[in-house]
């Protein structure tokens, strides 16, 4: 048996607190890991704007080289205000992330 190291990134903010600088200190530092995998979870973007998303995913695309990344949405990455309180489901919340992450 031999061990994976998965590095975990949480609460990135594109469009809002993402600080560029250190997003490119840690494309260089997670190499040092040797990751099995790369889990990005909550609060990719800052407002659910394409603009935000569109970075995230440039930027996921250039760590995907190191290991495979996965990507979980946090409340800042759903459009709530399409189906408050889920009243029309989820779906709808949905729609912007899943044309950028599947």
């Amino acid at each position: 048996m031999s061990d994976v190291v998965v590095a975990h990134l949480s609460d990135l903010h594109f469009g809002g607190r993402a600080d560029p600088p250190l997003l490119a200190v840690l494309a260089r530092y997670l190499p040092t890991l040797a990751p099995g995998a790369i889990v990005v979870s909550g609060d990719i973007s800052q407002r659910a704007r394409h603009g935000e998303f569109q970075a995230a995913r440039w930027y996921f695309e250039t760590l995907q080289a190191l290991a495979p990344v996965y990507v979980i949405p946090g409340n800042h990455d759903v459009q709530w205000w399409r189906s408050p309180l889920s009243l029309l489901g989820a779906t709808p919340k949905y729609v912007k992330y899943r044309a950028y992450f599947g």
